[in-house]
């Protein structure tokens, strides 16, 4: 039996399936952190889990609107969660975190205005994009780069050592169409696909003066928001080989890049090679005495990462012209 504290008209004691455990002392953390309404009506603990889970992303995604984030809770054997040596009967709860959005906007065109407009704002804007993207990922230029090296020319930068092993391996058929670099570098310029932060901390306050009302001065004043969120958000990195993780935001430098062909053909791959994961972030967390310690912890950790999606919306919608539909994506590809 298990004693509920307080939940309206939910039975204060009720009687769970073994297999329902861990779900039972899930939805009693989640009413003690507050995350429960006591005036729910009576249902099972798995439901009353994903009632407090989605109280919590309500209250922290809620606003989003270029990311689509979605929690999921599973539960089960620690063994096969994280610990190989756990007895059978020692359980744990997983939660992962997803979220993804296809609609790939097209920032090249605004980035360049930018670059144009102060030397060296435009490559900045992106190298800051690239470090936000070890908390919120996001697929940009360098993301595409990246997995263009990976997936095309076995980690080299470009494709010239490829083509040697494929002239050994009596492959120089296949030449002709292989991905090159210099296809990639006539799409989408070296500075946005290896940015440097051209201009520094000091100069982007100046740029984002009150004074200035121009889209320079509130991109500026985007920027320095996202900076200042990203100190406080924990650091989600996908894995280093392969360079391809899970991406909650997909962008675009124009419609005529490659970016959604190396995309395609670098997910492709990784898929058939089972190592493709679409989680950004997972935990994985002990049915022990330190559970309910443990949760709260968790789901604190992963609180700040809300702020910095929102600070990327901001900054993101002051360059892009407006978000393409999928359908707009692939037509012609």
């Amino acid at each position: 039996m298990l004693a509920i504290p307080s939940l309206g008209r939910v039975p204060r004691t009720f009687t769970v399936p073994r297999a329902s455990i861990p779900a039972a002392r899930t939805a009693l953390a989640l009413l003690e952190a507050g995350l429960l309404n006591e005036t729910a009506p009576r249902t099972s603990p798995a439901e009353l889990v994903k009632q407090g889970l989605d109280t919590w992303l309500d209250r922290h995604a809620g606003k989003l609107r270029m990311f689509n984030v979605a929690l999921r809770y599973d539960d089960g054997d620690l063994r096969v969660y994280r610990d190989e040596e756990a007895e059978p009967k020692e359980k744990a709860v997983m939660l992962s975190m997803f979220s993804t959005n296809w609609d790939a906007p097209l920032i090249g065109e605004r980035v360049k205005d930018c670059e144009r407009a102060i030397t060296g704002l435009g490559e900045t804007i992106l190298y800051w994009l690239n470090r936000a993207s070890a908390h919120v990922p996001v697929w940009t230029p360098s993301s595409a780069l990246n997995a263009a090296c990976w997936c095309y020319w076995q980690g080299c930068n470009d494709e010239r050592e490829r083509i040697e092993e494929m002239k050994l391996n009596d492959e120089a058929g296949a030449i002709p169409d292989l991905f090159t670099r210099a296809q990639f570098d006539s799409a989408i310029p070296t500075w946005a696909s290896s940015p440097r932060e051209r201009i520094k901390r000091e100069g982007i306050e100046h740029l984002a003066s009150p004074r200035r009302t121009t889209v320079t001065g509130k991109v500026s004043r985007a920027l320095l928001k996202l900076i200042a969120t990203m100190k406080h958000a924990a650091v989600f990195e996908a894995p280093d080989d392969p360079p391809l993780g899970p991406y909650a935001l997909m962008l675009r430098w124009s419609k005529d890049d490659p970016m959604t062909r190396i995309w395609d053909d670098a997910s492709n791959d990784l898929a058939e090679s089972g190592e493709y994961r679409e989680w950004i972030t997972q935990s994985c967390i002990p049915l022990d005495d330190d559970f309910d310690a443990q949760l709260a912890e968790t789901l604190r950790a992963i609180e700040p990462w809300f702020a910095v999606a929102l600070a990327l919306e901001e900054l993101i919608a002051l360059i892009v012209p407006r978000p393409q539909t999928i359908a707009e994506v692939f037509r012609g590809y």
